[in-house]
């Protein structure tokens, strides 16, 4: 989940990725297992299969790393037509745990609903009402470094590989393509889902699978995405602070929808100001006066900040004593570091929730699905890898790291691919206005199948039992859609 513009390598190139790979795993992973399973959910019992795969992918005769995924089939349903969706999440270097047992697997996490996350929460899992299982089938990926899933060559060279934008979307194609012939799904619908750098990987993805693996996709639903890293942050562009402004409005209200007066101002007037620089006496004022009432904060603090409200001043000064999340500003802990300039606190939304859905991930393969490591030590489930994000290339060349040529691209090349993208009100990592006016760029015939949508919530709005339900009725219609 967590964003890192961080640029450490080059990237090599994955040609040899499309070589057979031996099926056993090492490094304590176990065998490949499928298991009969089923959850009873309120209207009615749902069987299903479940497969725990590792896939090897080499370089010649060098096995350089174990990729997992982990899928959920529906039984006594036709294969023939039924879709699968791959789902991954961001980081990068997080694992696919958020999406499957917070928001579309067959079994979440019970969480609170009274803004408390803490991290000793309860991991033992529930049956999800909101599984996308109803209406198809999934399949979770962990890129290396993330869940189970591991460099089985741990050098400069494979991290330079594995952990790069192009890289990574190479390795991934090859899984999906791979996990498609192993199970004979070459020919079904398929979907995919990607979370925050998942939604950054989501067009490179349906490219790549296009143009390389023989699989084309019918839909894609990009969840809280970064969709160019250009316009990410910067503290002298207007862009990035325009963006951000929707949101802080929205979280001081609790909005549950979108506030357009609040979105047309940041698009217009906020940025002319913005633009006449703090030398500009009657600019900053207007933008100070419009600022106070967006955002609830003291006039006087506004005033001093010029009418820029940075996310550190949003998330520490609208509740003394305590600080906001970066992914949900709505939700908020005890500020622990007061003295520190900047926020050092434990995030109460992501640093609270990495335990509880770490344990469940870790119980959910060991003792619902049965895939353990017999008389050997099981490795290390991460569930948000730091040191795959710190080691991360998002590209060698200047202006590399976005994603918006590509999903013009596929878009282009096939009309009937629909893409949605789903975010948060209340966001400030990835604010659902920066993907708004990306998608506003895109020509009419490209716009018409996409779909913006906010819903209550942050970076992780599903946590909200209202937004999740929600979330599955928007899945539901994209697959269907795909599938007519």
């Amino acid at each position: 989940m967590r964003i890192w513009l961080v640029v450490l390598a080059l990237l090599c190139p994955l040609a040899a990725l499309a070589q057979p790979a031996p099926a056993p795993a090492t490094k304590g992973l176990p065998p490949d297992r499928t298991t009969q399973q089923q959850v009873d959910l309120a209207n009615g019992s749902m069987p299903f299969r479940a497969i725990v795969s590792t896939h090897r992918l080499m370089s010649g005769t060098t096995a350089e790393a174990d990729i997992v995924t982990t899928a959920f089939l529906l039984e006594n349903v036709p294969v023939t037509g039924r879709p699968v969706t791959f789902v991954v999440n961001g980081g990068p270097g997080s694992a696919s745990a958020w999406l499957n047992l917070l928001a579309l697997g067959p079994w979440r996490v019970r969480l609170p609903q009274d803004g408390v996350l803490p991290p000793s929460l309860d991991p033992t899992l529930i049956p999800n009402e909101q599984t996308w299982l109803a209406f198809t089938d999934l399949v979770f990926l962990d890129p290396p470094g993330t869940g189970y899933s591991t460099l089985l060559v741990n050098n400069d060279e494979t991290r330079r590989k594995y952990y790069a934008a192009e890289g990574d979307v190479n390795a991934l194609a090859t899984v999906i393509r791979r996990w498609s012939e192993a199970n004979g799904r070459m020919a079904s619908p398929k979907l995919l889902v990607g979370e925050s750098y998942g939604g950054f990987r989501g067009p490179r993805l349906a490219r790549r699978l296009a143009d390389s693996e023989s699989v084309a996709l019918r839909a894609m639903m990009l969840i809280s995405p970064v969709l160019d890293f250009n316009a990410w942050d910067s503290e002298w562009q207007p862009f990035a602070w325009a963006t951000r402004l929707p949101s802080l409005a929205a979280a001081n209200r609790h909005a549950t929808e979108r506030d357009m007066e609040a979105e047309a101002y940041a698009a217009g007037p906020y940025i002319a100001d913005f633009m006449r620089g703090p030398g500009d006496a009657a600019a900053v004022g207007r933008m100070a006066e419009r600022m106070t009432a967006l955002t609830g904060l003291d006039p006087a603090l506004v005033t001093r900040r010029g009418g820029r409200i940075d996310w550190w001043t949003m998330q520490r000064e609208r509740e003394p004593g305590r600080v906001g999340s970066a992914y949900d500003l709505t939700i908020t802990g005890i500020d622990s570091m007061p003295s520190a300039q900047y926020v050092r606190a434990p995030d109460p939304v992501i640093d609270a929730l990495k335990a509880p859905v770490s344990a469940a991930a870790i119980s959910l393969y060991a003792d619902k699905l049965g895939w353990r490591a017999d008389g050997a030590p099981a490795p290390r489930y991460e569930i948000l890898n730091g040191a795959v994000s710190g080691a991360w290339s998002y590209g060698g060349r200047q202006g590399a790291a976005e994603s918006v040529g590509a999903l013009r691209m596929s878009l282009g090349a096939d009309p009937s691919l629909h893409v949605s993208v789903v975010h948060g009100l209340y966001d400030l990592v990835t604010p659902y206005f920066t993907s708004k006016l990306i998608l506003d760029q895109l020509t009419p015939t490209l716009a018409s199948r996409t779909l913006l949508l906010a819903l209550p919530g942050g970076h992780m709005f599903y946590t909200n039992d209202a937004s999740r339900a929600r979330l599955q009725a928007e899945g539901a219609a994209l697959v269907a859609g795909a599938i007519r």
